[in-house]
């Protein structure tokens, strides 16, 4: 399966739909209630299992298929509980495959692969990001800074953010002080929790 976590700046026109099941009965930031779902996003799925040229898609008038659906279709094909609400209510996938048998044909016959003739018209152009970010390195930087020691200043800048996050960040019920352990802060961080 290959998709996206966000819509990676595919154009869509179609706003996020409502009627998502919340999770649990918690609103969250803001008092968000989590009954919208997200932007719609590309997936595409690779099965030797999966019939030549299927377009898959939810049902229609149900539930769309989201991040969640993944969850749902892992928990339908080794029978595992739902881990909460939103899950449990999501379609799953698993049957996009719909043969009993792999296929053995060769997908890729027929196609040629494109071969540049010559280097991108973009080789050697420094990009609009990169700019902002070399002059923002050099007004925090003084000329003559060595390559390593700019490198270091970076990596303190990086964890001076991750530690303001830590102590902002409100400790888990039951747990003494105001602020989580770091642990705590970077699994939230990489959407572990």
């Amino acid at each position: 399966m290959i998709t996206y976590d966000e819509h990676g700046g595919c154009y869509d026109h179609m706003p996020p739909p409502w009627g998502a099941v919340p999770p649990d009965a918690d609103a969250g930031e803001f008092g968000f209630g989590f009954d919208r779902f997200g932007v719609r996003v590309p997936t595409v799925l690779v099965s030797p299992l999966i019939a030549p040229g299927t377009v898959y898609r939810a049902p229609a008038g149900g539930t769309p298929l989201d991040h969640t659906s993944v969850l749902k279709t892992v928990e339908q094909r080794w029978n595992l509980p739902a881990l909460n609400a939103r899950d449990a209510a999501a379609p799953g996938f698993g049957d996009v495959l719909t043969l009993t048998t792999p296929r053995t044909d060769d997908v890729l016959a027929g196609v040629t692969v494109p071969v540049s003739a010559g280097p991108g018209p973009a080789v050697g152009t420094v990009s609009h990001l990169e700019s902002i970010r070399a002059e923002l390195i050099s007004r925090r930087y003084p000329a003559g800074v060595t390559a390593r020691r700019r490198d270091r200043y970076q990596l303190d800048a990086s964890w001076t953010v991750l530690i303001m996050f830590a102590a902002r960040r409100p400790r888990p019920p039951g747990r003494a002080g105001n602020a989580a352990p770091f642990s705590a802060c970077l699994a939230y961080l990489f959407g572990l929790i």
